[in-house]
């Protein structure tokens, strides 16, 4: 139970820096604000612990290994769809600092989305 209190508590951290990501408007906010949403990363850890107990030896590396793959996954679709949405945006005729707090906000519900699935 306590893996899954830590892995909630960083991706509601996580989430929340995430959100407020927008806010910066310069280059100290944006690097204080990408510093803590590095903290989202650190739920890989109780993810594999969570996975180690609830599998059997014979699969628990297939489930560990299909849980950081998907993680990996979903950090590289956020990380290619951001740019896509970004130029979208300017071609909308949001300006430049309105398209990144844009792109920013894009990964929020999907994330968000699987600490309540």
């Amino acid at each position: 139970m306590g893996c899954q209190r830590s892995m909630a508590v960083l991706l509601l951290f996580s989430a929340g820096t995430l959100a407020c990501g927008a806010l910066g408007n310069n280059a100290t906010g944006l690097y204080i604000i990408h510093l803590l949403i590095g903290f989202g990363g650190a739920t890989f850890v109780p993810c594999q612990l969570w996975c180690t107990q609830m599998f059997t030896g014979k699969i628990v590396g297939q489930a560990n290994t299909r849980a950081g793959g998907w993680g990996n996954l979903g950090g590289g679709v956020s990380q290619a769809t951001a740019l896509g949405l970004y130029e979208m945006s300017k071609a909308f005729g949001l300006n430049e600092s309105a398209a990144w707090r844009v792109s920013l906000q894009i990964p929020l519900p999907s994330g968000s989305s699987l600490l309540f699935s």
